[in-house]
């Protein structure tokens, strides 16, 4: 098994307070934006804004690189 293949599936795993994971889910939302395969719907802007905010400037990248 590894991470979920779909954006619904990941945006779960955004709220985990866990650095690792988070970062994990975004690296893989990235990499399914490589491929063109990513979809945002309004609920993963809204988590990603807030992710962009975060302390953690590795999750704040990451969050800021998904929305452009």
């Amino acid at each position: 098994l590894g991470m979920p293949a779909s954006a619904e599936l990941l945006a779960i795993f955004l709220d985990v307070a866990e650095r690792d994971w988070r970062v994990r889910t975004l690296e893989a939302l990235r990499d399914l934006a490589g491929r063109g395969a990513l979809e945002m719907g309004a609920g993963l802007k809204s988590q990603l804004r807030l992710l962009c905010e975060d302390a953690d400037d590795d999750i704040a990248g990451l969050a800021g690189d998904l929305l452009g």
